[in-house]
């Protein structure tokens, strides 16, 4: 069963301030980028979307609460993390 709903978003200016790469989030690196089109291929539902990069991080990251990573590169790297390090791979793919 496929669920469509219609996504309506406009971005106002001051919504720009928190979608800007920073060294927290840095969703233009290469890397990240390349990660993303891997995961998405040529998929243009919004909501596809969103299930197919929750699967995919689901997925990579394998759950380990010892383990903590000081950026999404280690993430991408070592592939293990709790939920933060699955919300920072989430968070970086979705922009």
């Amino acid at each position: 069963m496929k669920i469509v709903f219609p996504l309506i978003f406009t971005i106002k200016t001051h919504q720009w301030y928190y979608l800007n790469d920073t060294p927290s989030f840095p969703h233009n690196s290469k890397i990240v980028k390349d990660l993303s089109k891997e995961v998405l291929l040529e998929e243009k539902n919004n909501v596809e979307k969103i299930f197919k990069l929750s699967e995919f991080v689901s997925d990579y990251v394998v759950d380990d609460y010892e383990s903590n990573s000081l950026s999404v590169f280690d993430v991408i790297e070592r592939k293990i993390g709790d939920c933060t390090e699955h919300t920072q791979l989430f968070v970086n793919l979705a922009r």
